[in-house]
């Protein structure tokens, strides 16, 4: 009985250190696998942010582009409506208040279709058109 005992322990044995080195090697092959998949995440990360560096750049470089644009447009045809009247009185045609401030609203309109990418832009450029209508239609007082 003794000698079934012994095989029987030994065959044990031999079962558990395989158990063990089998258990040994799926834990070195996890921390392989753990290893690379953190060098993939830090990577990721790392990509993750400089893309959102470069997308706040674009960002503030588009917001600053937009900006210059509307300035260049509105000293334009500040410029233009300066030349037309100074061609008016050059010319002799006298400038009556009310064409120096029908050329205003129609210069505040043009502005204002420039900017109609923004909600803001719409809704002055309405108010302008309203009031535009409404002086014809004699509700306000017209120039």
């Amino acid at each position: 009985m003794i000698p079934i005992v012994n095989i029987i322990c030994s065959e044990w044995i031999a079962k558990d250190k395989q158990q063990d080195i089998n258990k040994n090697m799926k834990q070195q092959e996890l921390s392989v696998t753990y290893n690379k998949l953190l060098e993939q995440k830090l990577e990721m990360e790392r990509q993750l942010e400089e893309y959102s560096s470069v997308e706040e750049d674009n960002k503030e470089q588009g917001a600053y582009a937009s900006q210059q644009n509307l300035s260049y447009r509105f000293w334009i045809l500040l410029t233009i409506l300066v030349i037309i009247v100074t061609l008016r009185k050059m010319l002799g045609k006298s400038v009556s208040m009310s064409a120096i401030i029908w050329a205003f609203i129609i210069y505040v309109l043009i502005i204002f279709t420039f900017t109609l990418s923004y909600p803001a832009g719409f809704a002055i450029w309405m108010l302008v058109l309203m009031s535009i209508i409404l002086m014809k239609t004699g509700f306000l007082p017209s120039p």
